[in-house]
């Protein structure tokens, strides 16, 4: 009798604790629960850092968050953005890279690598990888001119122009294409088509500091140099980084 008491005891004490642990597994946190509870949070901070232009605190942000989470996609994608401001496009790369291996939507990878490419010189990579598709008429336009600026690279002036119209036959507001088609014309010298391009790519994006610098080249070249100061004034007022303005 007192061992089936002590049996009974002792089964009706595995109850409680087994009840127990499931209650404690409901309500505490799990250290990895908490940690990408973190990084989330941290992931946030960096993302409006950067949204503000505080790149090296979105930086520090992100870095914060990928210590607490390694695998938190949305960070790499941040990172894959944030490095080439810092002047790191190698860096950029593999974290662009990264994503797309963690099963990032392919597109939202395509413009930031191409960028990357760019900074780095690589448009024979540009061109080979990087396909014009996009979701929208805006996103496919900025794509066709990535690989118009891939071309303009490579010294191939009639692909770039090809590549340049199709941007903006596929969004006829396309500043990427606008700017790209007057680089072309530029570089052929003529000067007259490049100067319509110009106050059209002015009227599209009145705050772009690179059509107001490619407005004031323009008007440079054909001897007008009091437009071309208030053009290169309005480029580096919009465009502070702007060196050559």
């Amino acid at each position: 009798m007192g061992c089936l008491w002590v049996v009974g005891v002792a089964f009706a004490v595995a109850l409680s604790l087994a009840g127990g642990g499931q209650g404690l597994a409901q309500t505490a946190p799990s250290p990895e629960g908490a940690a990408g509870k973190s990084a989330a949070k941290t992931y946030e901070q960096a993302l409006m850092a950067f949204n503000l232009g505080d790149v090296r605190t979105a930086y520090i942000f992100t870095k914060n968050a990928l210590q607490s989470d390694p695998f938190l996609l949305p960070a790499h994608l941040l990172l894959g953005k944030t490095y080439p401001q810092l002047g790191h496009g190698d860096r950029a790369e593999k974290e662009l890279l990264l994503a797309d291996g963690l099963g990032a939507h392919r597109f939202l990878i395509l413009i930031p690598l191409g960028r990357v490419y760019l900074l780095q010189n690589k448009a024979t990579q540009l061109i080979s990888k990087i396909v014009p598709l996009g979701n929208t008429a805006a996103e496919g336009a900025e794509v066709l001119a990535l690989l118009g600026e891939a071309h303009l690279q490579l010294g191939e002036l009639y692909d770039a122009c090809r590549a340049f119209t199709q941007a903006l036959e596929r969004d006829r507001r396309s500043v990427p294409g606008l700017l790209g088609r007057l680089r072309v014309l530029l570089q052929q010298g003529n000067t007259n088509a490049a100067a319509v391009a110009a106050r059209s790519a002015v009227a599209i994006a009145p705050n772009s500091g690179n059509a107001w610098y490619l407005k004031g080249v323009i008007a440079r070249a054909q001897g007008k140099a009091s437009a071309a100061l208030e053009d290169l004034n309005g480029a580096a007022e919009r465009l502070p980084s702007l060196l050559p303005a």
